[in-house]
């Protein structure tokens, strides 16, 4: 039974633009930036105004804003990272660390490093400070699709397309564990550390989401089917609520223990009618952003009913 006080969602805009599906989204100093099939990456003043900021050879599937080198890095479908100069929009370098899409990437600055995760199985190493190259770690035979960091555990933790969940030390890069976390061959996309109990929630395209208690099989806790199909992105809105979003067009929103599910956004309030492929909070106020092969980006207030 759903224990959560009663929650309001309102879509407050719609941003169009682009011209085809839109990959990924990102915040940076209070301005939102997407990127997506149509090698464009645009920033937003408000839902009126996007302006194209810079281009990738191929599709963009990551992003990551670099604030020490003040670049931005494109992730792109034939394995480039374009580093772009946040102040001219201009490329001024790029990295070849695959020839599959580049799904993620991540900075960690506690051990200096940026990593960068290929469809290929491979994770690629570079230092944070420079983008020097360090070394490639074959994580597994197929795609590499989620990672985040365990700082309590000094934990990196990936999700790949075997369904499985690996785990390295963050500072000898050294493996330290791995187990079957969904279905065979169903793809890990999403990873959350729960900043409380520090349990390892995942979604997949098996359409569940999964609580572990530690980094084993064994210890499930929680396994919710979730969505009809593959959860593509999932993201902490507060201290209380998780969402998540699906291959199956709806957003939903769960308490943050993903117990009790609160409510769905779907098309019948003004939701997405193809799939969502990306969803990003707004720090300084909350609101969620999604988007996804529609070719929009929609803006939801959430807030707590009076």
């Amino acid at each position: 039974m759903n224990s959560q006080k009663k929650i309001l969602v309102t879509k407050i805009a719609e941003y169009t633009g682009h011209k085809s599906s839109i990959y990924c989204l990102a915040f940076h100093n209070g301005k939102l930036f997407s990127a997506g099939s149509d090698r464009l990456v645009a920033r937003w003043e408000t839902e009126d105004e996007g302006i194209s900021f810079a281009a990738s050879s191929s599709a963009v599937y990551s992003m990551l804003f670099h604030s020490e080198m003040n670049v931005l890095l494109l992730g792109n479908a034939d394995g480039v990272i374009h580093i772009i100069d946040m102040d001219s929009g201009k490329e001024i370098r790029s990295l070849k660390p695959a020839s599959t899409p580049i799904f993620k990437m991540i900075s960690v600055k506690e051990v200096n490093k940026l990593f960068v995760m290929s469809g290929e199985g491979m994770l690629s190493v570079y230092n944070n400070n420079d983008l020097s190259f360090v070394k490639n770690i074959r994580v597994s035979g197929s795609k590499l699709r989620a990672i985040t960091i365990d700082k309590k555990n000094n934990l990196i933790v990936i999700g790949c397309g075997e369904g499985a969940i690996h785990t390295f030390d963050m500072k000898t890069l050294e493996r330290v564990n791995y187990f079957q976390a969904h279905q065979q061959d169903f793809s890990v996309n999403c990873i959350l550390i729960h900043p409380h109990s520090n349990e390892i929630i995942s979604g997949s395209r098996d359409g569940h989401i999964n609580v572990f208690e530690t980094y084993d099989s064994e210890s499930l806790v929680r396994s919710i089917p979730a969505h009809n199909y593959a959860v593509y992105a999932m993201e902490f809105v507060n201290d209380n609520m998780i969402i998540t979003a699906s291959r199956d067009k709806t957003l939903k929103l769960w308490d943050s223990n993903v117990q009790d599910f609160i409510l769905k956004i779907d098309s019948t309030i003004g939701g997405h009618k193809y799939s969502i492929n990306s969803i990003c909070v707004d720090p300084e106020n909350g609101n969620i952003f999604s988007a996804g092969d529609d070719r929009l980006i929609k803006k939801w207030a959430i807030e707590a009913a009076s």
